[in-house]
């Protein structure tokens, strides 16, 4: 399992996959 963090337009998003 690979989790990815990245920032969008400010809102930090969190990626699982």
């Amino acid at each position: 399992i690979i989790i990815k963090i990245a920032a969008g337009n400010g809102v930090g998003k969190i990626l699982v996959g």
